[in-house]
């Protein structure tokens, strides 16, 4: 079994630079976004998640950051927000932006759960690295 130690530090190092790419453009300083990011880590390790990795991960986690900003630091998003991180993400922004489920992406664009999953780690891995 992994410690949840590591398991928080694998975390951080797949998702921190990605979710602290989204707290910059959600939060009016850089300090801001450290605060936002590190809140949400906090949250992980005060619920002693356990980690898999699966994608789901990703949106989990970019989920947990705005949910942090929104609540802790009065930063305002609607369900209808548009972020300049996933301009290049149609999937990971219908999901997280405009709060809608896999399976209504799946039924506007015609595409399998399957093909919508395996395009959802594509993106989330773009995410990662960019």
């Amino acid at each position: 079994m992994i410690s949840a130690k590591l398991t928080l530090e694998h975390l951080y190092d797949k998702y921190g630079a990605m979710l602290y790419s989204i707290a910059l453009e959600i939060s009016p300083s850089p300090k801001e976004a450290e605060v936002i990011l590190i809140g949400t880590f906090k949250k992980i390790y005060a619920k002693n998640l356990v980690f898999n990795n699966s994608p789901s991960w990703g949106i989990k986690l970019i989920k947990g950051l705005l949910a942090t900003a929104r609540k802790n630091y009065f930063v305002q998003l609607n369900n209808n927000c548009s972020l300049e991180r996933f301009e290049n993400t149609p999937l990971v922004n219908e999901i997280i932006c405009r709060q809608k489920g896999i399976s209504n992406f799946c039924d506007v664009n015609r595409i399998s759960i399957s093909d919508a999953r395996k395009q959802l780690r594509l993106e989330l891995a773009s995410l990662s690295v960019s």
